[in-house]
């Protein structure tokens, strides 16, 4: 994965919180809030919708897993 000026590209394999084959869970750099993440797919595409379902379902799966992580933290 690695597109020119993509913020997300070249993050530490360190940071990485939990991953699929689809993506990746990251801290927030900048985070707002403690647990602050997001989820980079691993696919450069321009919107959520475009998306094959495969794809969608394992980002949400990515989705689930954080928000468990965070209401078992916080």
């Amino acid at each position: 994965m690695s597109e020119k000026n993509c913020a997300y590209c070249n993050f530490d394999e360190y940071d990485i919180i939990d991953k699929n084959d689809f993506g990746v869970i990251l801290p927030e750099p900048t985070a707002l809030s403690k647990g602050h993440s997001v989820i980079i797919p691993l696919r450069h595409i321009s919107s959520f919708f475009f998306f094959f379902d495969k794809e969608r379902k394992s980002l949400m799966s990515l989705v689930d897993l954080v928000r468990n992580d965070l209401h078992l933290r916080y």
